[in-house]
């Protein structure tokens, strides 16, 4: 909360003129409720569909994005999604996650600056996925029937995908098909998992004696986790803006040349 308030307080403010950086933070918050896709910030209930767009890479059809000026606004749209979001009653937890729910943050910084002569923008982007997995259940610890019954069993086989692609990618013999595609929430999580990424999972796990077998098998989904190997990089792009218009021939290819070398410099 401190990193993204102090990035806004940096970045606000600046005009994109010479020297200047304009960040810009934006978040939406959706739930997979039994494989339906629901934005918890907009209206309607209505199924959303996973696309892959060739610049931002995993992205959520129609799900609203809201600008954010600082942490605590972030919390606010957390907690007017949680109001959104499906619980119910069971006999190990009263407020019973019934989905799962991802909150999609984007910071977008742009750097305007000028070398040699020539104006340049550097854009660097980047997405975070902060996701509450519902707990896989037992119909005959929870007393489930009916559609909370039909809400766990959707619940278990989400986790259950989740748990394969894991398996595929911690296991080094494994060279097939990772079955990112087997769920909506490894799909929508395939970057997270396997792309451009840095990947951390925490376990909520009770002290309860009786919940030991679920105990344990928490931890040793968490170790698997743990065992994904990601290669993170930075997503950067520079475009020239503006040129000097005195500059003929060699003496502009060189310049570009000069230009090219500072930037990769940085």
């Amino acid at each position: 909360a401190s990193s993204l308030d102090a990035q806004l307080e940096e970045g606000s403010g600046s005009g994109g003129g010479e020297g200047e950086r304009v960040v810009v933070v934006t978040a939406s918050y959706l739930q997979i409720y039994r494989e339906v896709l629901q934005d918890l910030l907009g209206g309607g209930d209505g199924d959303l569909k996973i696309r892959r767009d060739p610049k931002l890479g995993t992205i959520v059809q129609g799900l609203t994005e809201h600008p954010l000026s600082s942490a605590d606004a972030l919390a606010r749209l957390i907690d007017t999604g949680n109001r959104k979001r499906a619980v119910a009653s069971t006999l190990m937890n009263s407020e019973s996650s019934r989905s799962h729910a991802v909150v999609i943050i984007r910071v977008d910084q742009e750097t305007t600056t000028t070398v040699g002569g020539m104006k340049t923008k550097k854009k660097v982007g980047s997405k975070i996925n902060l996701v509450d997995l519902a707990g896989s259940e037992r119909a005959s610890k929870t007393g489930a029937s009916g559609e909370t019954l039909k809400e766990a069993i959707s619940i278990n086989q989400s986790l259950s995908a989740l748990g394969n692609v894991i398996n595929a990618l911690t296991d080094t013999k494994h060279k097939g098909h990772i079955p990112f595609r087997s769920s909506k929430l490894t799909h929508l999580l395939e970057e997270s998992l396997g792309g451009n990424s840095q990947t951390v999972m925490l376990a909520a796990i009770s002290p309860a004696a009786r919940n030991y077998s679920e105990t344990l098998n928490t931890l040793q989904y968490a170790q698997r986790a743990k065992m994904i190997v990601t290669q993170a990089t930075a997503n950067v792009s520079t475009e020239a803006v503006g040129r000097r218009k005195t500059m003929f021939g060699g003496g502009m290819q060189e310049q570009e040349a000069q230009m090219a070398a500072q930037l990769e410099a940085q």
